[in-house]
């Protein structure tokens, strides 16, 4: 089949591709080689939940995130086409011990936790910010790249992010910063999942609500990554009466069970809990619809302002 890739179109082969699985046994990812230039390939059985998402981010990219070049349709496939990255995974690299192939030292600083944290959040407000959220907030999902200037952080797996009011199941991502949420649906005696049938699940707390406690409780897993056992409680720990934050995160997250926003404090809570000014946040994500528009459609808005 044809794909467009830019201004130039290319015959893309499905069959000379060495297909790899995913958590999904229907998903499958692999490398297309043109020349010397290397495009990361997805493809599905049925639209992901985060298609939607992916159009969008072909004129549009969020922050800190793989640019998406094409979505295709061909023989009852559906492909994404995207930047593939140099790098690896958070996870490998620190189960793989190559965290001095990327960082500073052998062992991730308290620096390089602050780095990552606020990348990971300003990559999830982007998403937020247009009405998307990001359900599988994983070190797997986290991809690092290290260029001559500095290491750069890219969350991945868009193809998993639903609209805030898109039907969601939550079976094939990690769950382990859900915890929060979770559990506070469960003290109130509230279900968190609602079957509308036998294939649509849907959570019923707002998505953009459950990434701003997912958030917090990624803060806390990040800074006590190689201090604690990570299959550690994340939650409960935070909530404790020995905690400082515990009245702070108990009343935040009953206002999330009441439907109310809690950006404002989520941020508040990432900036003191890592001692750094909240603008240092805020500076990543300015903007309504933070993101950066592809060259093409640049292209496109300057055409039609000069005909």
């Amino acid at each position: 089949m044809q794909v467009k890739l830019g201004l130039f179109a290319k015959n893309f082969d499905p069959d000379t591709i060495n297909w790899k699985s995913q958590a999904s046994l229907n998903d499958q990812f692999g490398v297309w080689k043109i020349g010397k230039r290397n495009i990361f390939v997805k493809r599905f059985q049925k639209p992901p939940p985060g298609w939607q998402l992916m159009e969008e981010a072909i004129t549009k990219s969020f922050l800190n995130t793989p640019q998406i070049y094409r979505l295709q349709e061909n023989d009852d496939f559906y492909y994404a086409f995207m930047e593939c990255l140099e790098g690896d995974t958070l996870y490998n690299i620190i189960q793989e011990k190559k965290v001095l192939d990327y960082f500073q030292s052998s062992s991730l600083s308290n620096e390089d936790k602050i780095n990552i944290v606020l990348e990971v959040t300003a990559s999830v407000r982007s998403l937020n910010l247009r009405n998307f959220w990001y359900p599988d907030l994983d070190l797997k999902n986290i991809f690092v790249v290290k260029t001559p200037k500095k290491t750069k952080f890219f969350l991945i797996d868009l193809d998993s992010c639903p609209g805030d009011s898109q039907p969601f199941d939550p079976g094939n991502v990690s769950q382990v910063c859900w915890e929060g949420l979770v559990k506070t649906y469960l003290k109130h005696g509230k279900s968190f999942l609602k079957r509308e049938d036998s294939n649509v699940v849907r959570i019923i707390p707002n998505g953009i609500h459950l990434n701003q406690s997912m958030l917090i409780l990624f803060a806390y897993y990040i800074k006590r990554l190689g201090l604690v056992p990570k299959e550690l409680p994340l939650y409960d720990p935070l909530i404790n009466l020995n905690s400082p934050f515990s009245g702070t995160l108990s009343l935040i997250h009953l206002k999330l069970l009441d439907g109310e926003d809690c950006w404002q404090e989520t941020e508040a809570f990432i900036c003191n809990y890592f001692s750094v000014p909240k603008s240092r946040l805020q500076k990543k994500y300015r903007g309504k619809k933070p993101g950066k528009t592809h060259w093409i459609e640049l292209i496109r808005k300057l055409n039609k302002k000069h005909s």
